[in-house]
């Protein structure tokens, strides 16, 4: 949705290739960057006709960090009687970034330069250093006062990028968030949202641009604000009122917004009624939003336990992974056991591998994990029988389960019943003939698993020890490394005369 937004034009970054030809006994060969060497693409940039140097330059820029050995070349195109040239060459050094600060003399020189678009690169490069370029920060100041508006801008961002203290910076990307063109708005707003945090002064600002008649427009300012985070939390209303807005796309990263603004309580109204929304993409970001939120309080459970009910199997898989990480409140235990208990739920298996691991205080889920032992579905039983185990401490009822399905050749879940086994570990004594048996079978994962499990029991398992030195032959290395760990936990001196 939202995420596929890009403002304004520029190089598209094109896929990297790199060639690896070297042969033995030679160098690596340098890597090749859409067909040339980063040697040939700075060679270009140095002695290649306009065309080829503009070419150069913004394939170096394309190229980032990695393009940063061409840095003496770039800086040196920033005099180049061509104006493409100097912006293109710009605008490579800000992807390149800090890697590029012997740059910086050149830029700040760059930033006097007779054509605009040189100016604007130039000033959006040093704003790409951040911090390390305050010594220099002030070659910046006049740039606010220059006759183009974009150059105002990228200027105004750059200065914030590298300190955020200087408030004066504001106030042209603020007015810009008004400016007639849309573009421009936009701008302002993408830019404001790349300060992240420090861009808590222009929150009023980007409130009332909510209202812009826009969609584009409204949506830059939403990821703004999501952009700043808890610093604009003072904007959880507004943009809880952009949930209504028309467009699914604003909607959609409104959702996310308030999941990053970190007032949960007064976000549940909002992402209460994101829950409802027609849209499934938009009810997944809502339970991804609370999930973000669900440490700042209780709130968000009884929304999670709502969106079990979802109609989209995503969003129900989403809300219960999230509840899952929440804790024992009664209110997710209650929630999980009603999943577990509905026979037309995906999600019971998960359901009941999230009651195992809250343990104890899952007890009461015990009488439905007691009846799902007796579910068609193998995974389904096994996650049972492992969940009651962890509750109750009793391997009663899970074992035989559990053996069952590790013996049925017919299930899928074979090895999950082996590997379940293998965390009763000594509990699980009984089982032992039939993961002997899994651990002969032809399928690698299963005797993988078995060989694990078998190591798991210990010295109980000692009967296994003639089937592990067997093992310690096999062609498979997995197989040999399963075996050597499980015969150092049963037999741990016949593993120190093997040397394992």
């Amino acid at each position: 949705m939202g995420a596929h937004r890009i403002v304004g034009g520029g190089v598209g970054l094109l896929v990297l290739t790199v060639a690896n030809m070297s042969l033995i006994g030679q160098e690596p060969a340098e890597p090749l960057y859409y067909g040339k060497t980063l040697t040939q693409w700075t060679q270009a940039l140095r002695t290649g006709d306009s065309a080829t140097r503009v070419a150069a330059a913004r394939t170096l820029g394309a190229i980032g960090p990695e393009a940063a050995p061409a840095t003496p070349a770039l800086a040196t195109a920033l005099t180049d009687k061509d104006p493409t040239v100097r912006a293109a060459a710009a605008l490579a050094l800000g992807r390149i970034g800090p890697k590029a600060r012997l740059a910086v003399p050149a830029l700040v020189t760059a930033l006097r330069d007779k054509d605009k678009e040189v100016r604007a690169h130039a000033a959006s490069a040093l704003g790409e250093f951040g911090p390390a370029a305050k010594p220099v920060g002030a070659a910046l100041l006049p740039l606010l006062q220059d006759k183009d508006l974009r150059v105002r801008m990228e200027a105004a961002a750059a200065i914030l990028q590298i300190d955020p203290n200087v408030k004066n910076a504001f106030p042209v990307l603020i007015a810009a968030l008004k400016d007639p063109d849309r573009d421009t708005r936009i701008s302002a707003a993408a830019m404001l949202g790349r300060l992240g945090a420090n861009a808590r002064p222009a929150v009023p600002a980007l409130v009332a641009a909510l209202q812009d008649g826009d969609s584009q427009v409204r949506w830059w300012v939403t990821n703004a604000l999501a952009r700043i985070g808890v610093e604009a939390k003072s904007a959880v209303e507004s943009v809880s009122a952009a949930l209504k807005d028309p467009d699914p796309e604003v909607r959609f990263e409104a959702v996310g917004a308030l999941g990053r603004l970190g007032d949960l309580k007064a976000a549940v109204p909002a992402l209460g009624q994101a829950l409802q929304d027609d849209d499934p993409a938009i009810r997944l970001q809502a339970v991804k939003a609370v999930s973000r939120l669900a440490s700042r309080g209780e709130e968000a459970v009884p929304l999670l336990v709502f969106a079990l009910k979802d109609t989209d199997a995503t969003v129900r898989r989403e809300a219960l992974n999230s509840l899952g990480k929440l804790g024992d409140a009664p209110a997710i235990i209650d929630g999980m056991i009603d999943v577990l208990k509905n026979p037309r739920s995906d999600l019971r298996e998960q359901a009941a591998r999230h009651l195992g691991r809250i343990g104890a205080k899952a007890k009461e889920a015990v009488p439905a994990l007691t009846a799902a032992l007796s579910e068609k579905q193998a995974g389904l039983r096994v996650a049972a029988a492992e969940a009651l185990w962890r509750i109750t401490g009793q391997t009663t009822a899970a074992l035989p389960v559990l053996v069952a399905v590790a013996q049925d050749k017919e299930s899928a879940a074979r090895v999950d019943a082996v590997a379940a086994l293998g965390e009763l570990g000594a509990e699980a004594t009984a089982a032992l003939p039939a993961l002997l048996a899994c651990a002969q079978e032809r399928d690698g994962n299963l005797r993988r698993a078995a060989l694990e499990a078998l190591g798991r029991m210990g010295p109980t398992a000692r009967e296994a020890v003639p089937l592990l030195l067997q093992a310690l032959k096999d062609r498979d290395q997995g197989i040999r490394n399963a075996a050597a760990r499980a015969l150092r936990h049963i037999d741990p001196e016949a593993a120190s005369r093997l040397g394992l």
